[in-house]
């Protein structure tokens, strides 16, 4: 398979009969040669309306069956999509619609269709097409253009012929527009290449069981799934779609096999089990989270004597005999757990039938690793950017290194350099992560200076995060080039690495540390309201002693980390609200907009350093 329309043909040929979409919530399901049929019908139709090989439409939609069968409907055109979610701001939508040049819409929205419909006249549109599920009256959309809604396409086009157009591996295929936690997002151009080459070297790099379920979660318009999606369907897996809010629900009930999500929904399920266990009776409480402890220290020194502990990769002979030991004293305990408890914990949650379950878009928890690990389900790890299609590396099943990013996939390279200089560093020395391979982004679309700062003569992309490669090739990150505090005495600060310490604390939902320019660090905290046994954040903000306590157990914790040094303390802390996307504080991608976070409390932020 060399191009990324042929997709369909290839799993109808091989998979036919099998289910291939599955979704309850909008009453759509398909086998695969019902799902190759609707793309091709799909892409009759727009041939047909006008839409030819190179022109770009911005396709505005949350996931869904629609959405792929649309996506790989323009892509089997030659067309070029401009992807974001139907939620975003509009005045978002309208930038990246105007920016990417497109021509015609695609969405599921009617909040999203009403705007274009009142905007006709100062927006280039010669085509809109509706693939929601919720009923549309014609008359209500009256565009002066081609107006269609999914089920018409599709008759539409099964009385129309198809012809695919020629094509190269480098044709961009669609522009994936950043989430922009600051500034305005870029359109990333990724090309047939990128994506087949992913689909290449993750079968290469893992070996996942065909024909699975799957549960679909993540916004499709972010690279990760998107790609997670097409490489299951690959697979012939039966994609079962889900929502955040649904997601528990369908975890348990769906026997899940395969699973790709980020950080959030991994920390979600755990902070609710271990909610639970806290409602128990006190002694039954203490006895479980003793045994949890016991296990995590049973699978810590496992990992040691199998050379795959991040922070001791040549364990002496003295640290070998302490972690057999510790084996050979846990060892009955840990199976005696695992088959009264852990066994029916993930059944109960439904990770009985859990094979791989993957983290991506951001990073998880080392206290939440430890616990999947104790309870049978170590998470694997992935890592990649949007510029990137998006992954570079993922841990193995043969070699989950916790903590880290896994190794890089088959024919993807990482190099470590000077993020001053670009010198390159020695393998274990932290610098500026480079990344070269054939998932590598085209460019910036319009931007031949953003480009050029990213993409280096060598080919290597400069990732703009800070990491290390261990000995067995895995990468290890430590923060962002950008999220650097610099206090008033000079003293660089990696923001991530200190904040990921702290979300180690029950108390703590969500943080973002402050200090640039000041003489110590502070924080803004989203509390655990529910841990914390508070009712409202500004009562909790009057609480001396409570925010005392608090702050206590967050330097603890951020004292434990390797190497702390003196200056990370954590002088003064403030709660806010929590950061969703409705609020306007996160992303669609799951990421805090920290400037935004900064402007909007700018006044408290100056009040923990008055204090």
């Amino acid at each position: 398979m060399k191009f990324l329309h042929e997709l369909g043909e290839v799993v109808a040929e091989k998979y036919g009969s099998l289910t291939a979409l599955y979704d309850k919530y909008s009453n759509y399901n398909c086998t695969y040669t019902e799902l190759n049929e609707a793309i091709k019908q799909f892409a009759a139709a727009l041939q047909h309306i006008g839409m030819q090989k190179g022109d770009h439409i911005a396709q505005f939609s949350e996931n869904s069956p629609r959405w792929l069968i649309a996506d790989l409907g323009l892509i089997s055109c030659g067309c070029v999509n401009a992807i974001r979610g139907s939620q975003a701001p509009m005045s978002e939508l309208r930038y990246i619609y105007e920016h990417s040049d497109s021509t015609a819409l695609i969405t599921d929205s009617t909040t999203v269709l009403k705007y274009f419909l009142e905007n006709e006249d100062t927006l280039n549109l010669k085509s809109v097409i509706y693939i929601g599920a919720e009923k549309t009256e014609r008359e209500i959309f009256n565009f002066k253009c081609t107006f269609m809604r999914f089920d018409e396409i599709i008759e539409l086009g099964k009385q129309c012929t198809f012809s695919p157009p020629e094509c190269s591996q480098d044709d961009v295929v669609t522009l994936i527009y950043s989430s922009g936690t600051t500034g305005k997002p870029k359109g990333i151009m990724l090309t047939h290449k990128n994506f087949i080459s992913q689909i290449d070297t993750v079968t290469r790099s893992l070996d996942l069981r065909a024909c699975s379920n799957v549960l679909s979660v993540l916004p499709i318009w972010h690279a990760y799934e998107r790609t997670a999606c097409y490489y299951m369907i690959y697979l012939g897996s039966r994609v079962i779609y889900t929502s955040p809010k649904n997601f528990k629900n369908d975890l348990k009930n769906n026997k899940i096999v395969h699973i790709v999500a980020v950080p959030r929904l991994w920390e979600s399920v755990y902070k609710g089990i271990m909610q639970e266990l806290k409602n128990k009776p006190p002694h039954v409480y203490k006895i479980l989270s003793t045994l949890l402890k016991l296990s995590s220290t049973y699978t810590k020194s496992l990992r040691l004597l199998k050379n795959n502990d991040m922070y001791n990769e040549t364990p002496n002979i003295f640290n070998k005999l302490s972690a057999r030991t510790k084996i050979a004293c846990i060892s009955l305990i840990h199976k005696l757990a695992d088959k009264m408890i852990y066994d029916k914990l993930r059944k109960l949650v439904g990770f009985d039938t859990m094979e791989t379950p993957i983290s991506g878009g951001g990073a998880l928890m080392p206290n939440v690793c430890d616990f999947y690990e104790a309870i049978g389900l170590p998470i694997m790890i992935g890592y990649g950017l949007t510029e990137t299609s998006p992954v570079l590396s993922i841990t193995r099943k043969h070699n989950n290194k916790i903590y880290s990013a896994g190794e890089p996939l088959v024919d993807t390279e990482f190099l470590i350099v000077d993020p001053e200089t670009y010198k390159p560093l020695s393998q274990g020395e932290k610098g500026l992560v480079l990344a070269r391979g054939a998932q590598v982004m085209k460019g910036y679309y319009k931007d031949p200076e953003g480009t050029a700062k990213v993409l280096l003569p060598n080919g290597y992309l400069a990732t703009g995060d800070l990491g290390w490669v261990c000995k067995d090739g895995s990468i290890v990150l430590a923060g962002r080039l950008k999220d650097i505090i610099v206090l008033s005495n000079g003293e660089n600060i990696e923001s991530d690495a200190i904040e990921a310490a702290c979300m180690n604390s029950e108390y703590v939902s969500q943080i973002i540390l402050t200090g640039q320019d000041q003489n110590a660090l502070s924080a803004l905290i989203v509390p655990n309201l529910d841990a914390i046994k508070a009712k409202d954040i500004t009562t909790l903000n009057k609480e001396k002693d409570l925010k005392l306590k608090i702050l206590k157990d967050l330097q603890t914790k951020i004292k434990n980390r390797p190497n702390y040094r003196n200056f990370e303390r954590l002088a003064n802390i403030h709660f806010i609200e929590e950061c969703t996307v409705d609020n306007g504080l996160m992303t669609q991608t799951i990421k805090i907009k920290k400037n935004i976070v900064y402007e909007k409390y700018k006044d408290k932020i100056a009040a923990m350093y008055s204090d």
